[in-house]
């Protein structure tokens, strides 16, 4: 299934025409890497993918609710968030029904009516099969996997986000962002701020992503270990390679 669609990119700024004819197709499950010079416009061209830049010719199209997930170099959490909260921003809907449940078993618990037992218990059976089809069971545990894979420990769970030093908030923001595993990953050096331990760990994490992934990095020995194949920007036009 055909994820992502890009079809004769432009884009200058001022006389500077940095993407001239970029086409490139995303597949479910491949694994694209972009590399090129500095200053060929990678970063550019995964702004205009996410929206955040104007092209001047050409189009970008999406598969039908398609999640798009960036990695921007500069992470800013909430004011007062500790890593694990701001983690835990990403369970979203899951989040909200584990506390409906817990409510709905403090009620059942005082509740002496028997039609309004009935009516609770229909609500929870109807939410614990959402929670279960959503993977509530599994989803702290793979929370806490994450965290770990990317090098923080558990006395830091507790720690305010915003005291995380610059690397420290870049592999935060890393985090949440595969968390919330999003149809299309782009990543911009991904591999800045991680040791080899938390390297390692990301390549096999990647490597089991089930969505699309268009990753920029100058490490070649992560590309060779993750892509299935490499992107090449050229004077503003784009070369496949297969593998």
């Amino acid at each position: 299934m055909t994820i992502l669609n890009v079809q004769h990119i432009s884009k200058a700024f001022g006389v500077d025409e940095v993407l001239k004819d970029v086409s490139l197709m995303l597949t479910r499950g491949e694994r694209i890497g972009l590399v090129g010079v500095n200053g060929s416009g990678k970063t550019t061209l995964l702004r205009i993918l996410i929206g955040e830049l104007n092209h001047d010719g050409g189009i970008v199209s999406l598969a039908r609710d398609t999640k798009v997930g960036y990695l921007s170099q500069v992470f800013h959490p909430a004011h007062g968030n500790t890593v694990l909260m701001e983690a835990e921003e990403t369970l979203g809907e899951l989040n909200s029904i584990e506390r409906r449940l817990r409510d709905l078993e403090r009620v059942m618990g005082e509740s002496g009516s028997q039609t309004m037992l009935e009516d609770l218990l229909k609500e929870y059976s109807r939410l614990t099969e959402r929670f279960e089809q959503g993977g509530g069971y599994a989803a702290h545990s793979q929370l806490l996997g994450v965290l770990t894979g990317l090098g923080f420990q558990p006395e830091q769970l507790q720690q305010q986000a915003d005291t995380l030093s610059g690397g420290e908030l870049t592999r935060l923001g890393m985090a949440k962002l595969l968390l919330q595993k999003p149809d299309l990953l782009l990543l911009d050096e991904p591999t800045n701020h991680l040791d080899m331990q938390m390297l390692s760990w990301l390549e096999t994490y990647l490597k089991e992503y089930r969505g699309a992934l268009l990753v920029i990095s100058h490490d070649r020995y992560f590309l060779d270990a993750v892509c299935t194949g490499v992107a090449e920007l050229i004077s503003g036009t784009l070369e496949i390679y297969q593998g």
